[in-house]
């Protein structure tokens, strides 16, 4: 799976405007145009990427949250995804490493972070 420069663009513009708090001068829709860039070439390499240090052994996979997504989904969960490269711990709730695998932009405030506390 990849996505085209456009697809990026457009939902960078649709969610850029959402991205705060930024400081004085840097803009939401080029901060995470310049992200899709660094990590995915624009939305042209989107493979999961396994993360080890979020895996079981890994310094952050000794945390209850990664223990609890480990023991559901296995070392997918120590996966980041799409063209952010997001940490699967940092998706939403609902989403699983199937559907993170296909989301243009998984930009949710509801993530698995501030759920779970």
């Amino acid at each position: 799976m990849s996505f085209t420069r456009q697809q990026i663009a457009s939902a960078c513009r649709q969610y850029g405007p959402t991205v705060a708090p930024l400081p004085p001068g840097i803009d939401g829709t080029q901060l995470l145009f310049a992200m899709t860039g660094n990590e995915s070439s624009f939305g042209a390499n989107v493979t999961p990427r396994h993360e080890p240090a979020f895996d079981v052994g890994g310094v952050y996979g000794k945390s209850p949250q990664m223990q609890a997504l480990l023991a559901k989904f296995g070392s997918a969960a120590a996966c980041s995804y799409g063209p952010l490269q997001l940490l699967f711990c940092n998706t939403p709730a609902e989403q699983s490493p199937q559907t993170s695998m296909t989301s243009t932009l998984p930009l949710d405030t509801r993530s698995r972070s501030s759920t779970s506390s």
